[in-house]
């Protein structure tokens, strides 16, 4: 992974005006953090259920990585992990291996999600 350390200016007013204009959207977050030594390091995540299902949905994503983190802790190396609820795990400082795998189980994770609305 190339680091690019110097900052880059954006082109002036003229430049990238020729050709089609078109809507652009784009995400973003604002991170703030104590320790900016190390190097934030990204990975892709997938959530299944035991008969390979994957999990959907951003509230359950997070209950399942607060439980990972929480109970995997050595396995993490005590870092502290941020996920945008979907596919995407951050770190500062890589973890000890580039693929990992837990099991958690969480209790009732169906009924959360209806509150009771079938």
């Amino acid at each position: 992974v190339a680091v690019r350390k110097e900052k880059v200016e954006s082109q002036g007013r003229g430049l990238g005006s020729k050709g089609t204009k078109l809507p652009l959207l784009t995400n973003h977050f604002k991170v703030n953090v104590e320790n900016t030594d190390g190097y934030f390091f990204q990975y892709s995540v997938a959530l299944f259920y035991e008969d390979g299902r994957p999990v959907e949905g951003k509230g359950a994503g997070r209950k399942i990585l607060d439980r990972v983190q929480e109970t995997y802790n050595s396995e993490l190396n005590g870092k502290d992990i941020a996920y945008d609820g979907e596919k995407t795990l951050f770190t500062i400082g890589s973890l000890a291996q580039n693929k990992l795998e837990f099991k958690v189980v969480l209790e009732d994770v169906a009924s959360n999600r209806n509150n009771g609305n079938c």
